[in-house]
């Protein structure tokens, strides 16, 4: 049966508190979510959802709350997660989808439970060692490793972007799946068409497959290569301005950006040819 209503991030707010009495999951039901300083939920809310961090022990969960009932997407995520619980990947987290995951106003909604995965978001990670050449190459091969994987599955992240990758302890881990692609998901179109200063600028949803990456990976893959050669290019170019090297702006205007005019000239020639590839396209 349908629910009656759709929680508010106020209300999932208030639920987690309690999760002995709001969730059945054992995993959870016994477990502390984390607070601010005020000591309510801390919480991470996107368009899509608000994330909770529960503490079972000596074991952190990520627990995703839905903020809108789009049914498309909950019977998505079913798929996805059977295919990431017997993949073979590094980069992938584990997850479940428990369609009666939390009790609000004595209904059910689903949720997603998840390992937490510690480490800087990419960007990040980039902000405290663009000046290191050595870990810049490193995080390069990393990157290419996870995008061969990536390749090797037959599947796609669908919002590969800065904030989506994590650098963890163990390795480059990939988050958030609202978009991710996976065979059964063949022949739909994509609910979410990424970031847009990591997305080509004609990407709409029709382009959901296993090659809906190239564009974001040339991209990540371009902005990193050129920081680790020339520094000096993350101070001028990554502002704070939610980006990564490449705006929004500059991939809808290449003959108009400063930073593509600066790549396409720089003295380096590895520099130059990635940033012809991603200008010309």
């Amino acid at each position: 049966m349908a629910p009656s209503f759709w929680p508010t991030p106020q209300d999932y707010n208030e639920a987690i508190q309690n999760p002995s009495v709001s969730i059945a999951d054992k995993d959870l039901s016994h477990g502390v979510v984390e607070t601010n300083a005020l000591g309510l939920p801390k919480s991470m809310t996107g368009a899509f959802a608000s994330v909770y961090k529960i503490w079972a022990g000596d074991k952190a969960w990520a627990v995703r709350c839905f903020l809108s009932n789009r049914s498309e997407q909950q019977e998505r995520y079913r798929h996805i997660s059977e295919f990431v619980l017997m993949d073979d990947l590094e980069c992938t987290v584990d997850f479940h989808y428990v369609e009666n995951g939390i009790k609000i106003r004595g209904e059910w909604f689903p949720i997603l439970k998840m390992p937490w995965v510690d480490g800087d978001t990419l960007d990040r990670y980039v902000l405290k060692n663009y000046q290191n050449t050595e870990l810049m190459k490193s995080l390069l091969s990393d990157f290419h490793k996870m995008m061969a994987d990536l390749t090797r599955a037959q599947i796609s992240h669908g919002d590969l972007q800065h904030g989506n990758i994590l650098m963890s302890p163990q390795g480059l881990r990939l988050v958030d799946y609202d978009a991710l692609y996976v065979p059964a998901l063949k022949g739909k179109k994509s609910l979410e068409v990424g970031h847009p200063s990591f997305q080509h600028p004609e990407r709409r949803a029709k382009h959901y497959d296993k090659d809906v990456d190239n564009f974001s990976a040339w991209l990540i893959h371009t902005a990193i290569l050129s920081i680790a050669i020339d520094p000096d290019l993350y101070t001028k170019y990554c502002n704070g301005d939610d980006n990564l090297l490449f705006r929004r702006t500059d991939l809808a205007k290449p003959d108009d950006s400063e930073v593509f005019a600066t790549l396409l000239t720089h003295s380096s020639s590895h520099i130059r040819s990635a940033n012809t590839l991603i200008s010309s396209h």
